[in-house]
């Protein structure tokens, strides 16, 4: 009986933490959103869904993070909203920054990845 408790303790609380990225995580995608994501993604300019915009975020996190990364890598053109450049303008970006970006926007909107 005691053993089944701490299974399921431990299955609740890898399902509630799926979706929340880690300290660190957010801490650089931040860095990342304040050195280049800002200038289109905090008021929502040329289409981007702005970072307070949980309605569009939510439709994106639905997306999948790898449709996402996708997306960043290869950049939009004439997408449903607008445009974004390959990388989101960051050429000296890591995938794991960009990654580390997507995820920090989605958290501060208020969605969730599923």
């Amino acid at each position: 009986m005691k053993t089944r408790f701490i299974v399921l303790a431990v299955f609740s609380f890898i399902l509630l933490s799926a979706g929340t990225p880690g300290k660190e995580t957010l801490k650089n995608g931040e860095k990342v959103f304040n050195k280049i994501c800002f200038a289109c993604h905090k008021d929502g300019v040329a289409g981007a869904a702005a970072i307070t915009n949980k309605k569009r975020w939510q439709e994106n996190a639905d997306k999948g993070l790898e449709n996402l990364m996708t997306n960043i890598k290869k950049g939009i053109v004439n997408g449903k909203y607008g445009t974004m450049p390959p990388r989101g303008g960051c050429t000296d970006c890591t995938d794991e920054d960009l990654k580390d970006a997507i995820l920090y926007m989605i958290h501060e909107s208020g969605a969730r990845l599923k």
